[in-house]
């Protein structure tokens, strides 16, 4: 599909739509947060963001 290339110079309504005939696109798993965002699955990355500080 040479999105490499694609991309920059989509707009953001195309990117969207491409996104929604392509779910392969879409890196899973995914989070979106207020502060955030989490995609793919690094356990370290979720852990840290994800369970509360723990004290000693």
């Amino acid at each position: 599909m040479k999105l490499k290339d694609r991309l920059p110079n989509m707009s953001v309504d195309d990117s969207l739509a491409l996104l929604q005939t392509n779910g392969m696109l879409i890196k899973r798993p995914f989070l979106l947060a207020e502060r955030f965002g989490l995609a793919g699955f690094k356990e370290a990355n979720w852990e840290k963001r994800l369970l509360p500080v723990r004290s000693a």
